[in-house]
């Protein structure tokens, strides 16, 4: 064992892999020395049109130049070079975002940049010089040249701590340290093979819309990661406040910083094993990679709670520190964040970008939702929308890339996402609850929630809980009656009643939107149910559509059948949609059965 292990440590440093390690360990540590030097010098007022340029470049960094890094990477493992078509789009996407960051810089100079115009022109010179070194180093890792990448990446961090220094000697301008973030990426220039790229003719299996739509993901998800200060600015937080979002999620993001320059050497061997079809090794690293961000959440939040502040304050000075449950917040959402990275490089191997975007898209909209409902200070609501939106994205990313050999790896990732996603709708939606509550209350005698026996997996019966929507104690003998009429005629009737004399008229108003159902969530968190799969029968209708296909499934709150026709359809078509989704039942199926569910219920409402 120690022979293997000192086997691979030479393998390592023969590859280049160690030396790029230290040099990412470099350029990490080099741009907190950056930041740390520009703190302590200008103090948290002057420093603000410093952590504002950085936002942007690192927003313009990550969510353009980073993809096009990862793209050269990826078509110099698969077959040398670029396209001619992509590597166009690719000149076009980088003066574009040249020009958004000069306008951004415009548009914002009063709030962001204290009126002074020169960090807009700034803003744009550093989008260039580092499209340049992006490109250099995504030739880098491409060829398999490790050590250069490791090389380029901290001799750019060291010269621009370099200029940073004798900006600090000679004067404290806040422009002289802006300028220093254009220069360090000028450090690739030392490797001038870098920059020459095999150009290749067009070809359908690698279309400039890979880029496009990586980049469309890459925005959706640094949203979530880099517009904190941002957001804190336009949330009317005062210019110290937006400074300690900024150094805060920045101290938070240290591993993140390692991890963007680790994808270049994560990128080419998942490339290899999606171009081989080895789909099984893919999965097993989702799996490992969801785990991860999962569980180190937790521990990451309480030594971010403890910890976070004192940390700040000493780094940066009393007039940064962060409140704890900030600190909190922003050490247990930067954990998802890692695993979210490494998980969205199996979609970019196999090229399924728009997987990609997706995913994104997801955890943006539940960071705006957290956003929305979270009360507070900015930076609070700030930190509570982060951890939601990267919660949400890890586990919806997770779902895209795996590719199941093993049903148990399936019904492990299910039932967390059940447990995580249960709890979170539960926790926003009791406002609403409460209010469904008070409205059965008022309308009629009896209790809130109803218990109604379920069959569920294996066709073991459980209680399942509802809001009562019906007179409490009615007669059971009309829905008999109903599913008598059934037997003789399946294709013309409906499961449910029409016109149901039982149901009260604020159980009307619940069942057309199926807002009788949100107790539901109590019985998949519990296990019983599952947010996907085929709607639970009552014993009677089990034995009446006699299918125990879909008995070897957890029930779910939605399914197939809901969002095709929902009530509308007959018992055979049930059947065949719960049929279908039981042999056909992905996670990708699950998340798109969620998305499609709230329209179901507009377009059509229940009885």
């Amino acid at each position: 064992m120690t022979h293997q292990r000192a086997s691979n440590l030479r393998y390592l440093t023969r590859d280049g892999t160690a030396a790029m390690v230290t040099g990412t360990l470099i350029a990490g540590v080099g741009s907190y020395v950056y930041q740390l030097i520009g703190g302590r010098v200008l103090g948290p007022e002057q420093f603000a049109p410093i952590g504002s340029l950085l936002t942007i470049h690192f927003l313009t960094f990550i969510i353009v130049l980073l993809p096009v890094e990862q793209l050269v990477i990826r078509a110099i493992t698969i077959r040398g070079g670029l396209t001619r078509a992509t590597a166009r789009t690719g000149r076009i996407t980088v003066v574009l975002t040249a020009a958004l960051a000069f306008a951004v810089g415009i548009w914002g100079k009063d709030r962001l940049f204290a009126g002074d115009v020169r960090f807009a022109y700034l803003a744009a010179v550093t989008v260039m010089t580092h499209a340049l070194f992006v490109h250099g180093r995504g030739t880098l890792a491409g060829s398999r040249r490790f050590r250069s990448y490791g090389e380029a990446s901290g001799g750019a961090a060291i010269l621009r701590v370099s200029v940073a220094v004798i900006v600090a000697i000679v004067t404290d301008s806040a422009l002289g340290f802006a300028a220093a973030l254009a220069v360090g990426p000028l450090v690739i220039l030392m490797w001038p093979t870098s920059l020459r790229i095999t150009s290749i003719p067009d070809q359908r299996t690698e279309p400039a819309r890979f880029l496009v739509t990586f980049i469309l993901a890459a925005a959706t998800s640094q949203v979530l990661l880099l517009a904190g200060p941002l957001v804190a600015g336009f949330l009317g937080a005062t210019a110290a406040l937006i400074s300690t979002v900024f150094v805060t999620m920045t101290l938070a993001r240290a591993p993140l910083t390692f991890g963007y320059n680790l994808i270049a050497r994560v990128l080419p061997p998942f490339t290899v094993m999606a171009q081989r079809g080895e789909d099984a090794q893919l999965t097993r690293w989702v799996g490992l990679l969801l785990a991860s961000g999962v569980i180190t959440a937790v521990p990451a939040g309480f030594l971010g709670f403890w910890l976070g502040p004192p940390i700040v304050e000493a780094l940066f000075g009393i007039g940064f520190r962060p409140e704890p449950a900030f600190a909190m917040l922003a050490a247990a959402w930067v954990t998802r964040a890692g695993a979210s990275l490494f998980l969205g490089q199996v979609l970019v191997a196999r090229g399924e970008t728009g997987k990609l975007t997706l995913a994104w898209v997801i955890g943006l909209v539940a960071a705006a939702a957290g956003l929305l409902l979270a009360s507070g200070e900015p930076d609070f609501r700030i930190g509570v929308a982060f951890l939601a939106g990267e919660g949400a994205a890890v586990f919806t990313l997770a779902a895209m890339a795996a590719r199941f050999s093993s049903p148990i790896v399936y019904t492990t990732l299910k039932r967390t996402l059940d447990i995580v996603i249960g709890t979170a709708l539960l926790l926003v939606l009791l406002p609403a609850m409460g209010a469904v509550v008070i409205a059965v209350k008022l309308n009629s005698r009896g209790p809130v929630f109803f218990h109604q026996t379920r069959v569920g997996l294996n066709g073991k019966q459980f209680a399942m809980l509802k809001f009562r929507t019906m007179q409490h104690n009615a007669d059971e003998t009309v829905h008999l009656e109903h599913l008598e009429q059934l037997r003789d005629q399946p294709q013309r009737n409906r499961l449910k009643m029409d016109n149901d004399p039982r149901v009260t008229p604020i159980g009307r108003l619940l069942r057309k939107g199926s807002l009788d159902e949100l107790p539901n969530l109590w019985n998949v968190i519990r296990g019983e149910m599952s947010l996907v799969g085929p709607r639970p029968l009552v014993p009677a209708e089990s034995e009446l559509l006699g299918d125990p296909t879909r008995r070897i499934v957890k029930p779910g709150i939605t399914g197939l059948a809901q969002v095709h026709g929902r009530d509308a359809i007959s018992p055979e078509q049930r059947n065949r949609y719960d049929t279908e989704y039981v042999r056909s039942r992905t996670l990708l199926l699950d998340l798109k059965i969620l998305a499609a569910t709230i329209p179901a219920i507009i377009r059509d409402p229940g009885e």
